[in-house]
């Protein structure tokens, strides 16, 4: 987000501080509504994982699982649920706990058809999740042996000139056979869509694993599993990507602090932040009213992939 745009980066984890609260600034509150809203390919793989989430859970504590029919049907129903309090806009009233969504924010016109095929895709990744030989190793692993689930999770990562407070999430850690630790992560889009960052993301679990459960490296099993077309990878980590990653990290801190007015105290300011210069960003920015003014609403309505019928109804 820093890379792409400076200012996003600084609504996101600045601007909106405090706007959850009663006595919040009403710009404060509007950045705080804006950056909880989804976009409906976000909302998918948010209910994907959830409902998937829940399914883990009852793994690990040696409960049943829901058969994949009933999954499929309650996220469904949630689903519904949800478009409809985004579309009355019940999210200004609790932003963090009812669904936002950006397409009914900025009244994008979004087809019925499209909402469906929304649906379709949530019907679809579920599916294949549970019919995938993942998901039966998963079954098989004891609830003694589950280390973590879905959780974010933070670690103290040395990065040489300093540590830092690192963060990750992986969708499932368990120990498997000769000492090994299996981490196993599950996406609604194409496996190696972002080649960069998944090697990031990767290492950095990898970097947690030896951390918390002090695993070597090549004792560590990393799994990727696409649940759009069912492709399950095993991913390799080296001890070079875990050096690049350091480097990666550290090079991150340093762009961010050298933004901040007072990097010991953690001050912004909002000017120090700049815009990006690439407006078809700002088409897809959740802030792109209130940073670029209502004119940019204007270029979304001309763009000739926006031109369809607004949606008359919401997800079957």
């Amino acid at each position: 987000m820093l890379r792409e745009c400076a200012r996003k980066y600084y609504y996101t984890h600045y601007g909106m501080w405090g706007g959850w609260s009663v006595t919040a600034t009403p710009r404060a509150r509007e950045l705080y509504v804006l950056k909880n809203l989804k976009t409906r390919q976000m909302w998918a793989g948010t209910v994907v994982h959830e409902a998937i989430g829940r399914s883990i859970a009852h793994l690990r504590n040696g409960r049943s699982v829901l058969p994949p029919d009933e999954v499929v049907e309650i996220t469904l129903a949630r689903m519904r649920a949800d478009w409809i309090a985004s579309k009355r806009r019940q999210n200004r009233a609790d932003p963090k706990r009812r669904v936002g969504l950006f397409e009914h924010e900025f009244a994008l016109p979004v087809s019925p058809a499209e909402w469906r095929a929304t649906a379709a895709i949530v019907d679809g990744c579920l599916r294949g999740f549970y019919a995938s030989p993942l998901y039966r190793r998963l079954r098989a692993v004891p609830p003694a042996m589950w280390l973590d689930a879905g959780e974010p999770r933070g670690f103290p990562l040395d990065l040489g000139d300093m540590t830092v407070r690192a963060w990750v999430q992986i969708d499932a850690a368990y120990r498997g056979d000769e000492g090994s630790v299996v981490l196993a992560n599950w996406r609604t889009g194409r496996a190696g869509a972002e080649r960069k960052d998944e090697q990031l993301q990767t290492a950095t679990q990898a970097l947690y694993a030896m951390a918390t459960w002090q695993v070597p490296l090549d004792r560590l099993r990393i799994i990727d599993l696409s649940l759009i077309d069912g492709d399950e990878r095993r991913l390799a980590v080296s001890g070079a990507d875990l050096e690049a990653a350091r480097a990666s990290i550290l090079g991150s801190v340093r762009d961010m602090q050298a933004l901040l007015a007072d990097s010991a105290q953690n001050v912004a300011r909002e000017d120090d932040f700049p815009k990006t210069a690439d407006l078809e960003r700002c088409l897809a920015c959740s802030f792109r009213r209130l940073c670029r003014g209502r004119g940019i609403a204007g270029r979304a309505a001309a763009s000739p992939a926006n031109s369809r019928p607004a949606p008359v109804a919401p997800i079957r």
